[in-house]
């Protein structure tokens, strides 16, 4: 964990990497745990290289934010669910095989999942212009820092004490 928190702040990862670790972390983070969703998005964030610290920071806030939404995002997935124009997709999505490990019929697990991909859009956008700013705030932190200077200062001292005469 200490690897990846210095990797994200030594600006190893993009501003993608960062922003869209925190949008698939947080939509994790609404999905309740006994659906298959939440493990498929979080191999999702695995493979897609997001950043993990900020995954990790977005499913950790989602989920104290989640009592907040639950009727919120209960609310909406009984209207999607119920809506007669999207009827016929439930009834194909529901014959799928892994259809019932999902649990789309569950009005909680549809309405996270959508809301939480609405929410996951300008927060994703939010996330990345925000990285970008951090990142030129600590890089200007860095030049200006003591130690920086004083290694910049020593720089041709410290090359030539490693070579041999």
């Amino acid at each position: 964990m200490t690897r990846w928190m210095l990797r994200t702040l030594r600006g190893m990862d993009t501003p993608t990497q960062w922003a869209s670790g925190l949008a698939l972390g947080s939509i994790i983070g609404w999905l309740p745990p006994d659906s298959l969703l939440p493990y498929v998005l979080g191999c999702l964030l695995v493979l897609a290289g997001a950043n993990m610290m900020t995954g990790a920071f977005g499913v950790l806030v989602a989920w104290m934010l989640k009592p907040l939404l639950a009727n919120s995002f209960e609310s909406f997935g009984y209207f999607l669910l119920t809506h007669s124009s999207l009827q016929s997709f439930w009834v194909t999505v529901s014959e799928m095989p892994v259809g019932n490990w999902c649990r789309f019929e569950n009005t909680m697990v549809t309405g996270a999942l959508v809301g939480g991909f609405l929410i996951a859009i300008p927060l994703f956008l939010i996330a990345w212009i925000g990285s970008r700013q951090l990142r030129r705030w600590m890089a200007s932190l860095f030049e200006r820092s003591k130690w920086t200077v004083w290694l910049v200062e020593n720089s041709n001292d410290v090359s030539k004490a490693g070579v041999a005469h």
